[in-house]
């Protein structure tokens, strides 16, 4: 019975000792998954799977997970389900999110929360033979942890994680189209499609300078009441942008509407195309965000520990213009030794438990 199935599966990760899913609140850094209901997608229930695949390789884990994936039993990959998320699509390093249409074909969703990349980890050597663990790194979200199996006759792929087990069942119909996911609010933040990858301290530093427009969740300083925008300048210094009673955009006046910036390259920690922003507010203390930029139109997400902020680039109706700034140097690249020890140190304490289970882990 598929019930039986499942137990046997939940044991065997079970005694392998592995944590299950991890989200991050950036490139590296794990946090504890929060609890979630599961929600079952029925519509197209999962057949008993038959002859489990041995895996041997990370590049034979590759080849079995690329393709399309509807979810036909437990929570699905990300949430709880309730933005009608129906299967996942891996097509090589990449993965995205798939919605079903008013048609009921498939939607391959883009953007912010859609789309990702996928990392394929051997820990044979800290849980034994057949042992591989998948990481799903969400743009704009965090990292996702799981523990894949695969059965053929018909092909199911099995993931586990802390909330139990998922099931998929490779899709047979038509390719799914690229698109935004129902529902998504098409106004607001422009739905930027196109994830930018980080290569630098000075392309980082580049891409934040000028005003942005706030548009989505809070903000990147604290308390986002009155914040119509942010803008950086070369010099390092930001200002807040506030829209006033008659509507018009100026510069907050406000001891905390005012700061310095600082990029800092965390790939030596956290991997390819990490890195950090720390904004200073005078008269407050600094905020440690990891930015996500995305194009069409020009986007950033800053992820914090208890914050996520939306802004799109562009300069806001009534704004005066910035006095000019002479760009003779850009702000420190933050590679201090101390500072980097100091931030490690920060997050390992906020996320002390999950580290912990995460040191089972291959990291």
């Amino acid at each position: 019975m598929w019930t039986s199935f499942r137990g046997r599966v939940a044991a065997t990760i079970a005694a392998l000792g592995l944590a299950g899913m991890l989200s991050t609140v950036g490139p590296g850094a794990i946090a504890a998954a929060e609890p979630r209901t599961p929600v079952e997608q029925t519509s197209n229930a999962c057949s008993t799977p038959t002859d489990p695949v041995a895996l041997t390789s990370v590049d034979q884990v590759a080849g079995l997970v690329a393709g399309t994936w509807i979810r036909c039993d437990g929570p699905p990959l990300i949430g709880d389900g309730s933005d009608g998320e129906v299967g996942v699509d891996v097509v090589g390093g990449r993965f995205h999110r798939l919605y079903r249409a008013a048609d009921g074909s498939l939607i391959r969703a883009e953007g912010l929360d859609q789309e990702g990349t996928l990392t394929i980890l051997d820990s044979t050597a800290m849980n034994g033979p057949g042992s591989y663990q998948t990481n799903w790194r969400l743009v704009g979200r965090g990292t996702f942890i799981f523990t894949p199996t695969f059965f053929q006759s018909p092909s199911v792929m099995g993931l586990a994680g802390m909330t139990g087990s998922s099931h998929y069942e490779r899709w047979a119909g038509p390719a799914p189209t690229p698109g935004l996911a129902p529902g998504t609010n098409a106004v607001a933040c422009g739905n930027p499609t196109t994830p930018i990858a980080l290569t630098s301290v000075t392309q980082v530093q580049d891409l934040l300078v000028g005003p942005w427009n706030r548009c989505g969740g809070g903000s990147a300083i604290g308390n986002p009441d009155g914040e119509a925008g942010l803008e950086f300048t070369s010099d390092g210094s930001f200002r807040r942008l506030v829209r006033s009673a008659d509507g018009t955009v100026v510069p907050g006046s406000g001891i905390e509407d005012h700061g310095t910036w600082t990029v800092i390259d965390t790939t030596g920690m956290n991997g390819q195309g990490s890195y950090q922003v720390n904004l200073t507010v005078d008269g407050s203390g600094t905020y440690i965000t990891l930015p996500v930029f995305l194009a069409s139109p020009m986007s950033v997400r800053f992820v914090g520990t208890q914050m996520q902020a939306d802004y799109v680039s562009g300069r806001l109706a009534d704004v005066a213009p910035t006095s000019p700034h002479v760009p003779t140097e850009l702000p420190p690249t933050g590679n201090d030794t101390v500072v980097v020890l100091l931030i490690s140190a920060s997050l390992m304490m906020w996320f002390g438990v999950a580290f912990s289970a995460a040191s089972r882990r291959h990291p």
